[in-house]
């Protein structure tokens, strides 16, 4: 249980990014994510809170956080269910390299939840 919320055993990665040298935006960030891990009972491993730190939002960008979340989750077993990121503007601006993350994910079984718009990604089942 945490704190009072039963555990669901699904599990979440945290993704979090700023174009600008503030950590206080990448902590912002990442404790939202949290709150809203802990309302639904998702439990976050440790060592997949990533942050990009001063990256554009550019697909083409250097972005190891969030390769390391996309190579990850091909891993078997897979690691988590979700990724969670604040706003959809943390993952990309252009809508086609929007699309393109959320089917990497999803194409390795991970949906994407995005806490600001209250979106989920879907992914259909076989």
């Amino acid at each position: 249980m945490l704190n009072g919320t039963q555990s669901t055993g699904t599990k979440a990665a945290i993704y979090a990014r700023t174009a600008v040298q503030c950590q206080d935006q990448l902590e912002r960030q990442i404790k939202l994510c949290r709150e809203v891990a802990e309302l639904k009972g998702w439990i976050i491993p440790p060592e997949y809170v990533c942050s990009d730190f001063g990256a554009s939002a550019a697909i083409h960008a250097n972005r190891p956080a969030l390769l390391k979340l996309l190579l990850s989750a091909k891993q078997h077993p897979r690691p988590f269910d979700y990724v969670l990121v604040k706003g959809v503007s943390r993952f990309a601006r252009s809508e086609a390299d929007l699309e393109l993350i959320i089917e990497l994910f999803e194409q390795a079984g991970v949906r994407v939840y995005f806490v600001d718009e209250h979106i989920k990604s879907r992914q259909e089942d076989c």
